[in-house]
């Protein structure tokens, strides 16, 4: 930096999509407050900072001592795991999917019931999700960059638009490859009962297809639809987004099938 007003500008830069109430905010005034050597201004946010990263462990911690041993109880108990092959739960999968071969409808419970009994799978589902938040929020910092000529701001408004849908198509990826992929090896040494089963081979896979293409289609349109509005694009360009969001995860989902039995 040539002078400190280049680093006070990166810094008001910084601050421009934050509110006065978020920490962020109050880290960029400190800094400031910092630099330009005003104690008490500094020390007001520098207490902010303190005091709120305080409150959040300790509110982290009566949470955790509150509901852990509750939580982990109900997670280890017998009767929470029986409820997803309940009679209820075979009706309420009736009721969504009511156009479905009962051969198709059968495999896609059993699909969902060895997802939900793989408690490391919802977790990497979460972190993934959180991946995407982080994300969703840089986009914002960059959409907010200042003031730029009309040519270079077209430029840079199509680098977002693009930049959004390879890092949606990186977050589907992620999901194939870690939920879609393993798929047909999770039926594990049970395999042998699918094949023995009246559904030939290909209209198995093609059940496991649709079982996964809706769910990942839905996160992933949503997450492109998000990015897009972060940016502040058009309506149709959202609206293309989560289109394209479809055509990606179909071919996607498909290899995650297709390969995952492949190297099953």
């Amino acid at each position: 930096f040539q002078s400190k007003d280049d680093l006070l500008r990166i810094v008001a830069v910084l601050s421009v999509p934050n509110t006065l109430y978020s920490p962020s905010y109050w880290a960029a005034r400190c800094l400031e407050k910092l630099l330009q050597g005003d104690a008490a201004q500094y020390l007001a946010y520098a207490s902010l900072l303190y005091t709120t990263a305080m409150a959040l462990c300790a509110a982290a911690y009566l949470s955790l001592k509150a509901a852990h041993h509750a939580a982990y109880s109900r997670a280890r108990s017998v009767r929470q795991s029986a409820r997803l092959v309940s009679r209820t739960g075979q009706r309420r999968l009736r009721a969504l999917t009511p156009f479905f071969h009962p051969q198709f409808r059968a495999l896609i419970g059993k699909e969902f019931r060895i997802f939900s009994r793989d408690m490391a799978q919802a977790l990497q589902l979460l972190l993934l999700i959180g991946l995407c938040m982080i994300y969703l929020y840089n986009f914002r910092i960059l959409r907010s960059v200042g003031s730029l000529p009309r040519t270079t701001e077209l430029w840079w408004e199509g680098l977002l638009v693009i930049s959004n849908i390879a890092m949606g198509a990186f977050v589907i990826t992620a999901v194939g490859t870690r939920f879609v992929f393993p798929s047909v090896s999770l039926e594990g040494q049970s395999f042998w009962i699918v094949h023995k089963s009246p559904m030939s081979i290909r209209d198995m896979l093609r059940a496991k297809f649709w079982c996964w293409l809706l769910p990942v289609a839905t996160i992933s349109s949503v997450i492109l639809a998000s990015g897009s509005l972060a940016i502040q694009a058009e309506p149709r360009i959202v609206i293309i987004n989560a289109l394209a969001s479809w055509v990606i995860c179909y071919g996607i989902v498909g290899l995650g099938i297709g390969l995952g039995a492949f190297f099953s």
